[in-house]
């Protein structure tokens, strides 16, 4: 046999092999698989979702995904704009939404629409209609209410008067921890007012400040989004009335963390948003595979994951919980997370 007609043998050998479906090795150096997208919208701007951040960044890189953080600015009309801008991108694999209004037909459209495209749908932190999400990830506000409540009977025995305030009254996080916290602070402390900031800090402390004016047999106040508890201790301080007040909230940004250090803050109820970002990525990567068992794992079957609760204190106070953490040792777990709020 000539080497022509060897080297056309050769030649195809090697074209019938590359043919046939048999995988070729990969060679150094060559394009990693495709990492799926995912993309969160929060119901806000607040340093609140700082430690979310670091959770859906730390999920990407252990599940194999790329996450994008979209800040919502607090409205509705918000993130109806922003649902629809992800809708419209093609290389969406996955959505994280934080509810600003679950009844809001814009939103609800909108969720609806990216489960009708087969992208899976999760809400995180906020919930909404059950018809438009996969599951839900987040803490149980009612029962984080309750907790809250609870320690507010505490500092207040003998009851008294209280207002609350909030980003958005009709958000389902905000309805259900006043709802909780009433019925964990019983009858002796009633809630006078809710008062709502549509997420301005500014406006936030203008509200505290109003209701002081208008209160002045004010015994409590209560702080139910993150930033209103540095709102409330910033304007109680300047009205010089923390000895007669008494101060409760939800979340530590870094200026809550502060306060309840130098015992300007009584209490807060400490969601664990970096557990909600971790989870989001991990059950949305486990939707796109198709693993059943890992999504029944995180959600069970009704589709619900709650991420706990803990009620921080200053070192030295005497209120009693299930799930009381001390300030030092909750400020040494977040150390060793590298988080500066939770």
């Amino acid at each position: 046999m000539s080497f022509c007609k060897q080297g056309v043998l050769v030649v195809c050998a090697l074209l019938a092999l590359s043919c046939s479906g048999t995988r070729q090795p990969e060679t150094p150096g060559s394009a990693p698989a495709e990492r799926p997208r995912f993309v969160f919208i929060t119901n806000s701007n607040s340093p609140f979702w700082d430690a979310a951040r670091k959770g859906l960044d730390d999920a990407a890189k252990e599940f194999g995904a790329e996450v994008e953080l979209i800040r919502n600015d607090s409205s509705a009309a918000g993130q109806i704009r922003r649902l629809e801008q992800v809708v419209a991108q093609r290389d969406v694999k996955g959505v994280m939404v934080s509810v600003v209004e679950p009844n809001a037909s814009g939103i609800i459209d909108q969720m609806k629409a990216l489960r009708a495209k087969g992208i899976p749908v999760l809400a995180l932190d906020s919930d909404g209609q059950k018809e438009t999400r996969d599951a839900y990830i987040g803490t149980n506000n009612v029962e984080a209410g309750r907790v809250l409540g609870r320690a507010a009977a505490q500092l207040l025995p003998g009851g008294g008067k209280a207002v609350a305030f909030v980003g958005i009254r009709s958000a389902q996080n905000a309805q259900e921890r006043v709802n909780g916290f009433k019925e964990g602070a019983g009858s002796q402390i009633h809630v006078v007012d809710v008062m709502e900031d549509s997420g301005d800090v500014n406006k936030a402390r203008r509200n505290v400040a109003a209701a002081l004016q208008n209160h002045p047999d004010l015994k409590m106040l209560v702080g139910i989004w993150s930033y209103n508890a540095p709102a409330i201790v910033d304007e109680v301080k300047a009205a010089g009335k923390r000895s007669s007040l008494k101060l409760v909230t939800f979340d530590a940004e870094p200026n809550t963390l502060l306060a309840l250090k130098e015992g300007f803050l009584d209490a807060t109820a400490v969601q664990n948003p970096y557990l909600m970002g971790y989870l989001g990525v991990k059950v949305l990567k486990a939707l796109l595979n198709k693993d059943e068992a890992t999504v029944k794992a995180v959600v069970g079957e009704l589709g619900i994951k709650d991420t706990g609760i803990r009620l921080v204190t200053p070192d030295d106070s005497k209120i009693t919980s299930e799930v009381l953490v001390r300030f030092s040792d909750f400020k040494k777990d977040l150390d060793a997370k590298g988080l500066t709020s939770s």
